[in-house]
């Protein structure tokens, strides 16, 4: 049997849990605490380094799309050495919008831009 953060595991093929029905059952142990690290970026940062990438929203967007640029540009030139800039560009802006990071940065910073529009209004 086998011990996940999730539920114990019942294997079924033989090649795998083979060594494990063997043991006795005295010398194994479950786990009972399991430890779960927060694999949000973004939660684990500080404020300060969420200000600094905020101020600093279009250098880091800038470079971003430019490496994703040239990783859409490579692969789609290798399927077809003919693709219009077009279509490179297209499937871009698809990978940058969905796969970047920064993105939370810019929503937070048109929030407080929306937020002081309100209040002077």
């Amino acid at each position: 049997m086998n011990i996940t953060e999730y539920a114990p595991l019942k294997d079924s093929r033989p090649e795998f849990s083979g060594g494990f029905n063997n043991l006795p059952q005295e010398n194994t142990k479950i786990i009972k605490n399991v430890i779960k690290v927060n694999e949000n970026k973004f939660i684990n940062m500080s404020l300060s380094d969420i200000f600094d990438k905020m101020i600093n929203i279009l250098p880091n967007m800038y470079n971003d799309y430019y490496k994703k640029y040239l990783e859409t540009k490579n692969k789609l030139r290798i399927i077809d050495p003919n693709i219009s800039e077009s279509n490179i560009y297209m499937e871009t802006m698809k990978s940058f919008i969905f796969h970047n990071e920064n993105l939370i940065y810019l929503g937070i910073l048109i929030l407080i831009i929306v937020f002081f529009l309100y209040i002077i209004n």
